[in-house]
């Protein structure tokens, strides 16, 4: 699935537009977070992310990419998929 934000999001409505998103999804398997800057003079570097996975019985799993130091192109985004920053993890 594909989560889209213009300006900021509050982490409420991203947390409920991902569950909607992937709701009976298996969580095992790569995850991929891409991030694109489409503000000028605004760009950033994405450190860490994580991911948390909740069943429908309270179990979790959760994984983290973490000392990242990826590099968002300040206004480098045309809204492909090739200008963005990207990176995986694993759930196991």
């Amino acid at each position: 699935g594909v989560i889209k934000s213009t300006g900021e999001a509050s982490s409420e409505k991203i947390t409920e537009a991902l569950q909607a998103a992937f709701k009976g999804a298996d969580a095992v398997g790569k995850w991929r977070l891409c991030v694109g800057d489409s503000i000028w003079l605004v760009g950033g570097k994405l450190q860490q992310w994580s991911l948390t996975v909740v069943s429908s019985d309270g179990s979790f799993t959760r994984a983290t990419a973490a000392d990242l130091g990826l590099g968002i192109k300040d206004d480098g985004y045309d809204g492909s998929l090739g200008s963005m920053a990207c990176v995986d993890i694993d759930v196991k």
